[in-house]
């Protein structure tokens, strides 16, 4: 029996076919977690990503680093979020990205499932997070690791408040 998530789509693929973070972000969450994203798919998104956008030392572009940032936060994100219920990921998703939204988010989610489902979300995003971590830890050092840990970081400060919050 084939491995059902290698029959899916890459992030590397999904990228050569779309024009923005933005494009690339909705294609991904119509995937709802089902991509691979092991070290070494994340290294081949890097390699396209800097195909597309050189980056060096003498020539930074800050919207291209954002974009990268932008890119890497969209995978990382989805396999967060992976063995949550569909339903209630759109507004996981609002949380994190935008942090203004937690307290509304929050307390809308404990209406809709409770205290304890909302705990339990939160290990789960956690043991999702930390295994991510995990895997980036795995790349080389260089560029591609960079952009990986410039859009991890995120979502640690914000699992921090979410926690504090909840």
């Amino acid at each position: 029996m084939r491995d059902v998530q290698r029959m899916t789509v890459s992030p590397a693929d999904i990228f050569k076919t779309t024009t923005s973070s933005a494009e690339f972000k909705n294609r991904l969450i119509m995937l709802d977690g089902n991509f691979p994203f092991e070290t070494q798919d994340m290294i081949e998104l890097g390699k396209e990503y800097f195909s597309r956008y050189p980056d060096s030392a003498s020539d930074r572009n800050l919207r291209e680093i954002h974009e990268g940032y932008a890119i890497a936060r969209s995978c990382i994100l989805e396999k967060m979020l992976c063995n949550v219920e569909t339903a209630h990921k759109p507004k996981l998703r609002v949380l994190f990205d935008d942090i203004s939204m937690i307290e509304v988010t929050v307390n809308e989610l404990k209406k809709e499932i409770g205290i304890e489902k909302l705990k339990d979300y939160i290990a789960l995003v956690d043991r999702n997070l930390a295994s991510i971590m995990a895997k980036i830890d795995e790349i080389p050092k260089g560029m591609i690791k960079e952009r990986y840990i410039g859009g991890i970081t995120k979502f640690f400060n914000v699992m921090y408040i979410l926690r504090s919050k909840v």
